[in-house]
């Protein structure tokens, strides 16, 4: 489900409704460290991205959407609201299509974890109880700065329980995160993974080792696999 569309269309777009928004305040961790903000915006090309959708609406017969009614309904009704009597049709989730396990563990881009290296992932998860490991990963939109990352990391290694947390590249490229993640990893070895870049999001929220999901409510393309399996 696309969030971004909404009543405003004919005014302003949904996108600088977004763009004028404050910041989202994360919740402290266990740590002595201040609560930090998540940005508030999108890598660079994604406003107007966004606004070439909201505009070819004008044109379309209708909508298709990647979920299904009893999981959004509420949404579901928000978009036959506001298409001026253009049809909504709910076709999903899409990745019940492919279900045998070698599809879903290269689904996506494999450029991280290449050569068989997805079903290292996947052969850790199998070592673990079932639904005993929190899963996160924050889709490809929101970065995280190195405060945050560290507020993150005190969390997880506060809660003591098995974690598979997947760092974009870009967050992980910085010497600071670099040293910080060396010694994070050493002090959760075997009870965590941390993955950076891509990882096998499909296989992992299907595995039934997974109990938890930590993502953001943008990500709702991630949660609707996760739901439906």
């Amino acid at each position: 489900m696309r969030y971004f569309h909404g009543a405003k269309r004919a005014t302003s777009s949904p996108w600088s409704t977004w763009l004028s928004s404050s910041p989202i305040a994360a919740p402290a961790s266990a740590s002595s460290a201040p609560p930090s903000t998540l940005p508030a915006l999108p890598p660079p090309g994604w406003e107007g991205f966004l606004e070439e959708i909201v505009e070819s609406e004008a044109t379309t017969d209708g909508v298709v959407i990647n979920s299904f009614d009893d999981l959004e309904r509420v949404y579901v009704d928000c978009y036959n609201g506001n298409m001026e009597g253009k049809k909504v049709w709910t076709l999903g989730p899409l990745s019940l299509v492919h279900k045998d396990p070698d599809n879903k563990a290269a689904r996506g881009n494999g450029v991280s974890i290449v050569g068989g290296e997805e079903h290292r992932v996947i052969r850790w998860l199998d070592e673990k109880p079932t639904r005993s490991v929190i899963y996160l990963s924050f889709g490809s939109i929101v970065r995280h700065d190195a405060a945050q990352l560290m507020e993150i990391s005190h969390g997880l290694e506060a809660a003591g329980r098995p974690f598979l947390w997947v760092i974009k590249e870009a967050e992980a490229s910085s010497q600071e995160v670099e040293k910080w993640l060396s010694g994070f990893e050493e002090r959760t070895a075997g009870r965590g993974i941390v993955v950076k870049g891509w990882a096998p999001q499909a296989a992992i929220l299907a595995h039934m080792a997974v109990g938890g999901f930590m993502t953001i409510i943008l990500n709702a393309a991630s949660v609707s696999p996760g739901v439906s399996n």
